[in-house]
This record gives structure tokens, sequence and C-alpha cells, in this order.
């Protein structure tokens, strides 16, 4: 093959190589292109073998006398989920996340048993979602407080067994409560 054909064979090839579907970072899985990501990949870490299993509540314990008794391992607690959460309506569950984690932190709704719906809004203006995100990085607590407090809100549809999953830069634990 002459010069001339070898040059076009090889502007040819390079023109395909090119002809992709996008850039290559773009084209990166989402794990690796957001903490996110990150998160959002980890698996499901709580789970129900079966519809006769008994819902595996998570205990409520005091963390701060002046928040009162929070189910969850850390460095997220809810605070609220052992009074009665009323089916249909919006109940207030303060989640309370220690000061000293810097991070994001994903939390998902989890419907583990029954027919229900569960979804969560953060803040003042309640807008469900089956996931909301947290990001602590960069700073502290005011004052004394040892801990962020977040208002949120959870809503189930129907009686059942439910868990928020939280998921941090260095953490995943489920907060597991039920609904009659």
């Amino acid at each position: 093959m002459s010069v001339a054909g070898r040059v076009v064979v090889g502007s040819v090839l390079l023109a395909l190589a090119g002809c992709t579907s996008g850039d290559p970072i773009s084209r990166a899985p989402l794990a690796t292109s957001s903490p996110w990501g990150d998160l959002h990949a980890r698996p499901i870490i709580v789970a129900l073998s079966g519809a006769a299993e008994p819902c595996p509540v998570s205990p409520a314990r005091p963390i701060d006398p002046r928040l009162g008794d929070a189910a969850g391992e850390g460095p997220l607690y809810a605070i609220g989920l052992a009074a009665r959460l009323r089916v249909g309506e919006p109940n207030k569950v303060l989640l309370a996340i220690e000061g000293s984690y810097q991070g994001p932190i994903l939390i998902r709704a989890l419907t583990l048993a029954g027919s229900g719906e569960f979804q969560v809004s953060l803040g003042d203006g309640i807008r469900w979602r089956s996931e909301e995100r947290i990001d602590t990085s960069g700073g502290r607590p005011p004052g004394d407080q040892r801990f962020w407090n977040y208002t949120g809100y959870a809503k189930v549809s129907a009686p059942g067994c439910y868990a928020y999953q939280v998921d941090g830069s260095d953490f995943s634990n489920a907060i597991v409560f039920q609904v009659s």
C-alpha cells in the first residue's frame, strides 16, 4: 500500500476511534463520579426474608438530654420514631447528626414488609421523596451543641415495617420502625 493509502486508512481509523457516545469521563459509572453516586451504589443492608418474620425495630436510647430518645447506631439518629406514626399523614421526625461527622449522608426510605410506601422530606417545604441528602462538610453545630439537627418528615401509606437506610462516607446502617 502506498504512503498516501496508509495515510487515508490511518485517518479513517482515527476518525472511527473518535466516534464514541461522548466524553470518556461522562461514561464513567455514577459510583465514581461523585460522593452521592458512591453512596447510592451501596447495597441495601436490611431486608426481611419472609412476611412472617417480625419487624426488627431499632431500639431507642438517650443520646443527649436535650434531644430525647433516638434510634440508630450513629452518626445519624432518628428522634420521634418511638412515638406512634400515623398512616397517610406527615409525621415529624428529628434527624440528629453527630457534629464530629463531616461529609455526605444519603437517606433512603425502604419498605421492608407490608404493602405501603414510605417517603421522606427534609426542611420546611415538604417535598416527598424516596431519598434525601445531607452534607455536613466544612461545618460544626452551633454553640455547644454536639449534634446537627434537621427537621424531617416521614409518611407511610399503610401499616408495615419500614427503614431509613443511612449511608455516609465511612458508615452504612439502618433505622427500622414499625407502623401498625
